[in-house]
């Protein structure tokens, strides 16, 4: 790295509010899965059936309509369940992707370089010139702060032969963006 240039990149330290999120989510679903599987286990051992045969063969045993309905209820909270793990699962691989994201602003040459690839196979990689660094903003939730992460959201002025346009580049996930910050301005 040279010293005219600035590169930024995604961490986990930055990102590590949102891992927390979905981590407490991903709890959530599991105790909610946990308790309906004990629901369904105690079903199971009371009248001597199985997962299938407790819908399929209903009449032959002892279970009353009402547990019946409440068995079916809990096998639709089982489905939707199992969807929510495969959506926290995807989202988990979504934000992890980001990692791979780099931005370099080159201050000799005036370009601003961004190149990432996000889930499943997307990949971009953009190359803008600026002209002038006009304004750079830090987000942060309270976790972000004590961590020291968060986004970073540059505002920067193109000029053409023909107009000039104010663009933002958002860096998200970075540690330290106060530092970053620093730097840029």
């Amino acid at each position: 790295m040279e010293s005219n240039q600035v590169v930024m990149r995604a961490s986990l330290q930055g990102m590590l509010s949102k891992l927390i999120k979905l981590g407490v989510y991903f709890l959530a679903v599991l105790l909610v899965w946990r308790r309906v599987r004990r629901y369904q286990t105690n079903i199971f051992d009371t009248y001597d059936v199985s997962y299938l045969s407790a819908l399929t063969n209903a009449m032959e045993t002892d279970i009353e309509m009402v547990e019946v309905g409440l068995l079916v209820v809990s096998y639709l909270a089982v489905l939707v369940l199992i969807f929510l793990f495969l959506y926290l699962a995807y989202h988990l691989l979504r934000l992890l992707s980001q990692l791979t994201g780099v931005t370099v602003i080159d201050f000799e040459n005036n370009k601003i370089l961004e190149k990432k690839y996000l889930f499943p196979v997307q990949r971009i990689e953009d190359e803008n010139i600026f002209h002038q660094i006009i304004q750079v903003r830090i987000e942060q939730n309270l976790i972000d702060r004590v961590l020291k992460g968060g986004h970073l959201y540059v505002e920067y002025l193109v000029l053409s032969k023909l107009d000039s346009q104010l663009r933002v580049l958002e860096v998200p996930f970075i540690s330290e963006p106060e530092r970053i910050k620093k730097k840029l301005m």
